[in-house]
């Protein structure tokens, strides 16, 4: 999760605006048929509340958590009926095996940086996952600069600038790219879904890794969990 620029009064009213859309279709349809009935879910990164009132309304335990102590106070207030605090997503504040589920939305992963920052966080899911449990999140999807598809005015638009952007800042080759939908100045992480199978915490359950990888269900395995625990204890520098 990212502070800083995302504390602006723009980027707080364009969540708090945000949390009329509640669950985009893909996450509400993994939250439904991976999050267990009445489960502990943690929404991590979970801005201005956007997802977080529909997971409660879904009859989850939800306790929300974001890096912006602002966002979370817009949250506070919108009244999500969740359990609410600040913190790291690198360094999370919670015990072992404490939740059932957790969500990680809106490409959240993937402005953390630098990578290591991405890895702690991912073995912190899977340290506070019980076992068994659920990781659904969505992360920039690199193929999908290949080629314009489909070939729209806007998708073409973008593609295109996506490519003048990073062609002239050399970062083509690198994991953190200018993303081409937004304004923000800042580089984001960038995989595909072979490498992200790769990653720490399990391995991808179910569908969802086209163009933006959206709500790629992960099954984090006993194992992976106890593997990772070394790596939990790693506290995020801010870097």
């Amino acid at each position: 999760m990212a502070g800083g620029s995302y504390d602006s009064a723009a980027f707080l009213d364009r969540y708090s605006r945000l949390r009329e859309r509640g669950l985009f279709e893909r996450e509400a349809a993994a939250a439904e048929e991976h999050f267990p009935a009445g489960g502990r879910v943690l929404d991590l990164g979970c801005g201005a509340g956007r997802t977080t009132r529909p997971l409660v309304e879904r009859g989850f335990g939800v306790v929300a958590v974001d890096l912006s102590e602002a966002m979370v106070e817009r949250a506070r207030a919108a009244g999500t009926g969740a359990s609410l605090a600040t913190a790291d997503a690198a360094s999370l504040p919670f015990v072992d095996d404490a939740f059932d589920a957790v969500l990680f939305s809106y490409n959240g992963i993937d402005e953390l940086r630098p990578a290591s920052a991405r890895r702690r966080a991912l073995a912190e899911v899977a340290r506070v996952l019980a076992p068994g449990g659920r990781f659904a999140f969505s992360t920039r999807n690199k193929l999908r600069w290949l080629l314009p598809v489909p070939p729209s005015p806007t998708v073409v638009s973008r593609f295109l600038r996506f490519w003048a952007l990073n062609g002239l800042a050399g970062t083509v080759a690198t994991r953190y790219r200018h993303d081409p939908t937004t304004n923000s100045p800042k580089r984001v992480h960038y995989t595909d879904p072979l490498t992200q199978r790769r990653e720490p915490g399990g391995r991808p359950r179910t569908g969802g890794l086209t163009r933006s990888v959206r709500a790629a269900v992960v099954a984090v395995r006993p194992g992976a969990v106890r593997r990772l625990r070394g790596h939990a204890r790693v506290r995020s520098n801010g870097g």
